[in-house]
């Protein structure tokens, strides 16, 4: 089952990118609030990736934590876990991304009505934290900020507004990591003091502990909004937690840990 997730991961990041067909634009899962979100989206998202570095490094994890699970659990249990944890992660990325986008909308509609170079200000802190990444954006509310009478620069900061609030709502989000991680936190869970050989650092280190790792991490990334960070962290934590609970499930009554 591994090897059949590898070919279909790695055959349509071939057919996205070598022929010209727009498979990323079609089968991303777009949020509930979008126009573009189609139902079937939260299954087909968890097979495609953006470049070839996102590809990698998800495969490089389905074909290491994959390859033992699926001989712990067998083929089809194997398959329904990643399956499942994959749609988990994007009912959750979903939900925060419909939360996120309400809340925005509301911001907007406010600012709409009052646009000052404050309220401007404001507004991108508390719904677009990596605003500092986007020179354009920054720049609207510099100008605005030198001649807050000018009704051309309101109306140009309102614009911007609403534009941050579309981005809010139609960014897509697709990938197999929410799946990946809850391969990562099956193989904490059911292996715990398995020791894994990093490359980068080269240090040994306990399967647990790079799970507590990554999901920290994870939720770092979101507290911090770094400008340039795309990943969807929440869609990590969703497979994490969609995970969490299949094995608690699963394995109530297992007492041994390898």
């Amino acid at each position: 089952m591994v090897k059949n997730l590898l070919i279909v991961n790695i055959g349509l990041f071939a057919i996205g990118n070598f022929i010209r067909f727009d498979i990323n634009g079609l089968f991303s899962f777009y949020g509930f609030s979008s126009p573009e979100f189609q139902p079937y989206q939260l299954f087909t998202h968890m097979f495609l990736h953006a470049n070839l570095g996102h590809l990698f490094s998800n495969m490089i994890g389905l074909f290491f934590f994959g390859s033992m699970l699926e001989k712990f659990w067998g083929s089809n249990k194997f398959l329904t876990y990643y399956i499942v944890t994959g749609l988990g992660a994007g009912i959750l990325y979903g939900a925060v991304n419909f939360y996120e986008y309400k809340q925005t909308e509301k911001a907007m509609y406010a600012y709409a009505e009052h646009p000052t170079p404050e309220g401007y200000f404001t507004f991108l802190r508390d719904n677009y934290p990596r605003f500092r990444g986007n020179e354009a954006i920054l720049n609207i509310g510099e100008k605005f900020d030198e001649s807050p009478k000018s009704q051309e620069l309101a109306q140009t900061s309102v614009s911007a507004v609403k534009k941050i609030t579309g981005w809010i709502r139609d960014t897509p989000m697709l990938g197999a990591s929410g799946a990946i991680f809850g391969l990562i936190i099956a193989m904490a869970m059911l292996f715990p003091n398995t020791m894994l050989y990093l490359l980068f650092p080269p240090i040994p280190i306990k399967m647990k502990y790079f799970a507590l790792f990554y999901g920290l991490y994870s939720i770092y990334s979101i507290v911090k909004a770094a400008p340039n960070d795309n990943v969807a962290h929440f869609a990590h934590l969703g497979g994490m937690l969609i995970g969490f609970i299949m094995i608690k499930i699963w394995d109530k009554d297992r007492k041994n840990f390898y």
